[in-house]
């Protein structure tokens, strides 16, 4: 079985509210190669009151529904999935008019338990993010839902940004142990400047992560929302090569060998010889044995215990390659 971990090219607030801005980081996920990109569908009153400090930066946020049909439209015709992050019935209602691919709850809408199951029941994919939620809560919580078969379970948290040290990606490990049955997906933010930017996602592969969340900012100068775990879209691009290279080095579960593996074996390996002249009709000891690499050894024995205690149907002379049909 082999395993193809699904890319998100994360906007989230980085369009700013701006309908431009929203095209051009778009049009730039077109480019990375990443399997889906995905915005947050923001209303203000879904997300805080109006006393909270950022509601008006959530208001800013806002755009009309014509807009938000129009880049879903481009990303269908560019072949790229289209995914929100939801936040209520407003957005919940705008995402299903949109026939969008999937949705994604974040850990503050974790609770909200009809958001979550209405999600399932519509949409292909829902993304839970899980991250901040105790073990104990997070358990029979899952068992509740059903349509668990469309649930991919996130872990991550943005720190602005996230440390290396506190990226914990053994929670990645102890998800999938708990829930062997359910996707399992990272959301990296670490600091897009940083020369260890792509570190934990490339581990998060090792890990078996099924889904990889990471953001796209179209300039880091310019500062816009969301910018600092953000890569451009030419490091974007280059994230998702190299993150396709280092998961064709994962293979395939399973112990089949491979023909390259097999080719190796067949040049690098010994096979058997006969340490001494060993006499018709003599039973085969460990002690009658070396192994040596040698010549058209396509019949050549290779492992011992295929032939001690048998008997030698006719004489061998020293350092003899061994055959199968020498012996009875």
């Amino acid at each position: 079985m082999k395993f193809s971990t699904k890319i998100i090219c994360e906007v989230a607030q980085g369009y700013e509210g701006n309908p431009k801005l929203a095209e051009m980081l778009l049009e730039s996920s077109f480019k990375t190669n990443a399997d889906i990109v995905k915005f947050q569908l923001v209303y203000a009153d879904e997300l805080s009151t109006k006393s909270y400090k950022y509601y008006k930066l959530f208001k800013k946020l806002e755009m009309k529904e014509k807009i938000w049909r129009n880049l879903v439209g481009k990303a269908k015709k560019n072949k790229i999935k289209f995914y929100f992050d939801i936040f209520g019935d407003k957005s919940f209602n705008i995402a299903k008019k949109l026939k969008v691919d999937g949705v994604k709850i974040t850990s503050t809408d974790f609770f909200n338990i009809k958001l979550i199951k209405k999600s399932l029941n519509y949409f292909d994919q829902v993304l839970l993010c899980v991250s901040g939620v105790k073990k104990n809560e997070l358990i029979p919580y899952i068992s509740r839902l059903k349509n668990t078969q469309k649930l991919v379970l996130m872990y991550g948290f943005q720190s602005e940004p996230t440390e290396i040290k506190d990226n914990n990606l053994y929670r990645i490990y102890e998800l999938k142990k708990i829930f062997p049955r359910h996707k399992i997906g990272f959301m990296d933010h670490t600091h897009g400047d940083s020369e260890y930017s792509n570190l934990p996602s490339i581990l998060s592969l090792g890990l078996g992560v099924d889904y990889l969340e990471k953001h796209i900012t179209l300039d880091r100068e310019l500062k816009l929302e969301d910018y600092i775990s953000a890569l451009t879209p030419n490091k974007f691009k280059n994230f998702v090569k190299l993150f396709k290279k280092a998961e064709a080095a994962l293979g395939k579960i399973g112990f089949k060998l491979s023909k390259e593996e097999l080719k190796y074996k067949k040049l690098a390996s010994k096979n058997l010889v006969s340490k001494k002249k060993i006499r018709k009709g003599s039973k085969v000891s460990l002690n009658d044995l070396l192994l040596k690499r040698v010549k058209n050894n396509n019949k050549i024995l290779e492992n011992p215990d295929t032939i001690i205690g048998k008997i030698a149907k006719k004489e061998i002379q020293k350092n003899k390659p061994l055959k199968g049909s020498f012996f009875k």
